[in-house]
């Protein structure tokens, strides 16, 4: 596997971002990535934005249990607000799932484990800067939240950013 690391500055047009990390490649499937913890702590995630008309929630599973609650609602979040998903350990495997409440199914980083066998999460490194808004750096995912069949493969139904998660390329 290849740590891929690389910064860039965040750019939205979505809320009050005025800066985005658009996906490259709109109407093809990500590439999958694998996430894992590279130390022990908080597992802190930050909204960054949606363009999504559904309803959606982002989850955390380390080791394949649920850690915390859904939070970072795409509709009600503000961009910048964050949510402790609870302590994580150096090396824990860690699986972000969408919950798409408007459609009642839930989508994950792990593309074995969604109903379509799609990835539903572009992932980037993200450099920490943001227009107006402090976030830190950490790893960037932009989800796509409807299944395959009918997806427009945008990955930015909710843009987060998580500390203390590198990517890995599958």
């Amino acid at each position: 596997f290849i740590l891929s690391v690389f910064a860039i500055t965040l750019t939205t047009t979505r809320a009050a971002n005025a800066d985005s990390i658009p996906y490259p490649n709109i109407g093809t499937v990500a590439s999958s990535h694998h996430f894992t913890a590279i130390e022990s702590g908080d597992l802190v995630g930050y909204f960054l934005g949606s363009s999504a008309a559904y309803d959606n929630q982002i989850g955390v599973f380390v080791n394949g249990t649920q850690l915390g609650d859904y939070g970072l609602d795409n509709h009600a979040s503000a961009v910048g607000q964050s949510v402790n998903f609870g302590h994580v350990n150096a090396g824990d495997s860690i699986v972000f799932a969408l919950n798409v409440l408007s459609e009642g199914y839930k989508l994950y980083s792990d593309t074995a484990m969604n109903s379509d066998a799609t990835d539903h999460a572009y992932a980037t490194v993200f450099s920490g800067q943001t227009n107006g808004v402090t976030i830190p750096a950490g790893s960037y995912l932009g989800f796509e939240d409807q299944l395959k069949a009918i997806s427009d493969l945008d990955y930015n139904d909710e843009d987060v950013v998580f500390t203390n998660v590198p990517m890995v390329a599958n």
